[in-house]
């Protein structure tokens, strides 16, 4: 059997790597946060180099990879902290539409999302519950052959850049998922402020209507297509913290290197090895889990408990080695002038979206607790 990746997959990761270096420096990043917005520059560029369309079905316009591929991606992003909303929309939103299955939906709302001229984002945690179908609340109240919206989602992911918000909601008969745009009727959209400074909202439904068109799943199907997003949403992240916290450490070695104390250099001192040796442990366990989960879910062969798993141990692995970057860079590593807090105050950021470790643990537990199946 063959572990490496495929000569494409080989081309994928370096020609991203070298694109973003040029185009992503931390000064887009830092003026993207400051701005409130996206870097729209990179994104056409991307769009135009055919990535956003990377991981979305040829029946939605897109090029038919896999989310081993977007995890691929979302890792070299991650390395730059690309300011785009491209696991918002090409990977979670993207992935609830598709998992749909509701042909119409697939060829009517993916191909503006594949070409990047609209943005979608996935709306689902609420005020009592975060990251799964059970808790879900916000009210869809039947109206003719469509609904009525009532009530809030919290954390939505690059909502205040969103064109169509793809949203969860509960009738009488159920879980139902449907498609709003942030422009319709009793839509309220608000930033939310956190850690990262990007570009999560708040978003309130005042008797919005929903349309039978616009509705592309209900019952089984739809917590089916959200449980789907969920995992594509884990696994993107977990590879964007893979690559920010791999600059992390390569930040940390050099400034090893180059930080003189007592006389010489500080890496070269045991206590300073060992962090280095922590973080590069972290990271490499952290990758082969990452990478065999992603690889397995893309070929069919892991759930949503192998997801967990994944994510679980890549949020401790994040906040772990950037602890530790932290700590080899001393309190130079919190200034604002320097660029390892921003990749800390993301990483962050991405651990507790979707899921911290907790509450993937108890996903984990639930399901070794479930009954088995004969």
């Amino acid at each position: 059997m063959d572990f490496n990746l495929s000569d494409e997959q080989v081309l994928l990761k370096q020609n991203s790597a070298r694109m973003l270096a040029d185009a992503c420096p931390t000064d887009v990043v830092r003026q993207a946060e400051d701005d409130g917005d996206y870097a729209a520059d990179l994104w056409r560029d991307l769009s135009d180099l055919g990535w956003l369309s990377l991981g979305i079905s040829e029946d939605g316009g897109g090029a038919g990879g896999t989310i081993f591929d977007q995890m691929l991606l979302a890792e070299e992003f991650g390395k730059v902290l690309a300011p785009v909303p491209y696991v918002a929309s090409n990977v979670v939103a993207a992935a609830a539409i598709e998992g749909s299955g509701n042909a119409q939906a697939i060829a009517r709302w993916l191909p503006p999302v594949a070409s990047g001229s609209r943005i979608a984002t996935l709306a689902i945690a609420e005020s009592d519950t975060l990251w799964d179908t059970d808790g879900i609340t916000l009210a869809a109240t039947a109206d003719g052959d469509g609904y009525l919206l009532d009530g809030e989602k919290l954390f939505v992911l690059d909502g205040v850049f969103a064109d169509d918000i793809v949203v969860g909601a509960r009738s009488s008969e159920g879980v139902v998922l449907a498609i709003v745009s942030t422009d319709a009727s009793g839509v309220t959209v608000e930033r939310m402020d956190n850690i990262s400074g990007d570009g999560q909202a708040s978003i309130r439904f005042e008797r919005v209507a929903v349309a039978a068109d616009q509705v592309i799943a209900t019952g089984d199907a739809a917590e089916q297509a959200l449980t789907r997003a969920f995992d594509h949403a884990c696994l993107a992240l977990c590879g964007s913290m893979l690559g920010a916290a791999q600059v992390g450490m390569d930040m940390a070695v050099e400034y090893a290197k180059d930080r003189v104390q007592f006389g010489r250099a500080i890496g070269g001192f045991q206590a300073i090895q060992h962090k280095l040796a922590t973080m590069m442990k972290e990271l490499e366990s952290a990758r082969a889990i990452i990478y065999s989960t992603a690889w397995q879910y893309s070929l069919g062969n892991a759930d949503s408990q192998a997801v967990s798993m994944a994510k679980a141990w890549m949020n401790d692995a994040s906040d772990r080695s950037m602890w530790e970057a932290h700590q080899i860079h001393a309190g130079v590593a919190y200034m604002m002038e320097f660029d390892l807090q921003l990749y800390t105050r993301r990483c962050k950021s991405w651990e507790v979206l979707f899921g911290d470790t907790r509450h993937h643990r108890v996903q984990i537990g639930n399901a070794l607790r479930a009954p088995v199946r004969p």
